[in-house]
């Protein structure tokens, strides 16, 4: 499911088409920070599939809605490069965030 999801060939090896965690210095409301960011690509129109970003301050208990989409980029290829970034900045008051991608597919997947 996931080498459809983030539309990379199930023959080859794709370890390099997982999602990608990083930190990126943003300006969000006038005020520059850094933020957690998870990026990945995603294919364009599945209808059959729905992403989910989520984010976790211990790894137990996960929201998902609260990331913020940064970049959505069109790789020509039927698939898209999004950049996520959770709702806080790392210098908030919590001591650790956490990103995951979440796929769920539908009609036999």
């Amino acid at each position: 499911l996931l080498e459809y999801a983030l539309g990379s060939d199930p023959l080859a090896e794709s370890s390099r088409d997982l999602p990608v965690p990083g930190q990126q210095r943003l300006t969000v409301g006038g005020a520059s920070d850094t933020y957690l960011t998870l990026s990945f690509r995603r294919q364009i129109g599945a209808a059959d599939l729905s992403y989910s970003i989520e984010v976790s301050n211990d790894l137990g208990q996960w929201q998902a809605g609260t990331a913020v989409l940064v970049a959505s980029q069109n790789n020509g290829d039927g698939t898209t490069t999004e950049t996520w970034r959770s709702p806080l900045p790392s210098s908030s008051s919590l001591p650790e965030q956490f990103m995951r991608l979440k796929v769920a597919g539908g009609g036999g997947l």
